[in-house]
């Protein structure tokens, strides 16, 4: 339906959005309709949409917003994990002694339950992603912590 206009890319950018709101530790940039170069028809370059409402809201309703959505969408994946976050949280620590645990929380990667639990280190900051079944550790990222371009309270 959407094949020859950008449209069609919305529900992807969507879920892009949803995953950096989900996890504000990321630090790239995340395209969006507004900053991306997209071809038309016939290979022509469209022009990124510029949009301004008539209401304007604050960050931080957005960001209370977010975090209601977020709590909501752990509400409904509780009853399904097998293991607490206080559980979740313990796994990443063992998986990196000495840091100091910010955020664990609950989320379905690929249909996959897992914990996702952010810490930090000293200059580092570190991800590790917990299943919510057996409280393995699936995976680990570690990040340096730039202030300079991250702000404390944004996460």
């Amino acid at each position: 339906m959407f094949r020859n206009s950008s449209l069609h890319r919305i529900p992807h950018l969507l879920k892009i959005g949803v995953m950096v709101a989900a996890f504000g530790f990321l630090a790239w940039p995340v395209p969006t309709l507004a900053h991306e170069h997209v071809r038309g028809p016939a290979g022509a370059r469209v022009e990124p949409l510029h949009i301004v409402s008539s209401v304007q809201i604050t960050q931080a309703t957005v960001a209370k917003a977010t975090r209601a959505g977020r709590d909501a969408y752990a509400q409904i994946l509780a009853p399904y994990a097998k293991i607490t976050p206080s559980a979740a949280e313990k796994a990443a620590l063992v998986r990196f002694p000495g840091a100091q645990c910010k955020d664990v929380s609950l989320h379905s990667l690929r249909q996959n339950l897992v914990y996702l639990a952010l810490l930090e280190k000293g200059d580092m900051r570190f991800l590790a992603v917990i299943d919510a079944g057996n409280g393995a550790t699936l995976a680990t990222r570690e990040m340096v912590l730039h202030r300079h371009v991250m702000r404390r309270d944004t996460w």
